[in-house]
């Protein structure tokens, strides 16, 4: 089945986040009852087929910071030295005892 792009959100990120929220697996409290007295005005509300084929391809992604990834390589005239890569943080100290 093929999603389709909307130009019209059908819930505001605010309304996601919220959902997102009680819904999580890990949140003992989110019970089917909790959840349909929440959404009540929701359920009654009629949704075409286009739209709940829209909702089924929704789909999330990381917004978060992310770690970067330090390749360090020379290359000289005459010579060239191996690509080493280096984990974590990369401050003046780690680079004059790791790399110099």
């Amino acid at each position: 089945m093929p999603c389709w792009t909307s130009t019209t959100p059908i819930t505001s990120s605010r309304e996601d986040r919220h959902v997102v929220l009680l819904t999580d697996l890990r949140h003992r409290a989110a019970t089917s009852r909790a959840l349909s007295q929440e959404f009540g005005s929701f359920a009654r509300q009629q949704v075409s087929s286009l739209t709940a084929r829209r909702l089924v391809c929704i789909r999330h992604r990381d917004t978060g910071p992310s770690p970067g990834v330090v390749i360090w390589g020379v290359i000289g005239y005459t010579s060239r030295s191996p690509l080493v890569r280096i984990e974590g943080t990369l401050n003046s100290a780690r680079y004059i005892s790791g790399v110099l």
